[in-house]
């Protein structure tokens, strides 16, 4: 499969995903503050290299590949594991936004608006503390029982449908910033020799 390939079936799985998380959000009442950036600001958000090779060809199609390997390794060099694109507002603490938003990897869209199957088979709401306190203060809380009802994406199924597009680089998971500099590798690498550069087009 070639890389263009690949990128388009990550995102089109990422698109199916994204209808089903609007739809839960219907029904369940689950919203993201305004400009909330609580779990963007996070040292521990990871990501396969597979799950941000849409990420990484869009930014190499704008033509930002040398500014934002530079601020990776200034990061990495840092022992910053936040991720480089999240753009965290100055004069408000939690408040912040992503600056490649429609190219963000699986767990950015799935956080909040997914469950996880525990031991047992049962559906456990993934949703953030924030989104949490919100619902019980205004719609109480979702019960478990009242979870497949509702439709939810499931976390290990949505990790699976992408990691299959390509076993070699969707199943280890790494630190955001390391993910995104190996897709960026993977798409200098792969690229057609027919591209002879990048568009810098939006």
């Amino acid at each position: 499969m070639s890389i263009l390939d690949l990128e388009k079936k990550v995102l089109g799985t990422y698109r199916a995903l994204d209808r089903q998380i609007r739809n839960f959000q219907l029904r369940s009442g689950l919203r993201c503050g305004h400009h909330c950036g609580v779990c963007c600001d996070s040292s521990r958000v990871e990501a396969t290299t597979l799950e941000c090779l849409p990420l990484a060809y869009a930014i190499f199609h704008r033509g930002r590949e040398d500014v934002i390997s530079l601020s990776i390794e200034k990061n990495l060099g840092e022992d910053d594991y936040r991720c480089v694109l999240y753009l965290p507002d100055s004069e408000n603490s939690g408040l912040g936004r992503c600056s490649w938003y429609p190219f963000r990897p699986l767990i950015c869209r799935l956080f909040g608006y997914a469950v996880r199957k525990n031991k047992y088979g049962k559906l456990e709401l993934s949703a953030c503390r924030v989104m949490q306190d919100h619902l019980s203060e205004n719609h109480g809380p979702i019960l478990p029982d009242t979870l497949e009802h509702l439709k939810p994406p499931v976390y290990q199924s949505s990790f699976l449908r992408i990691a299959c597009l390509d076993p070699a680089t969707g199943f280890h998971l790494l630190p955001i910033n390391h993910a995104l500099k190996e897709a960026m590798e993977y798409v200098h690498w792969h690229r057609p020799k027919t591209w002879s550069g990048y568009s810098k087009a939006a």
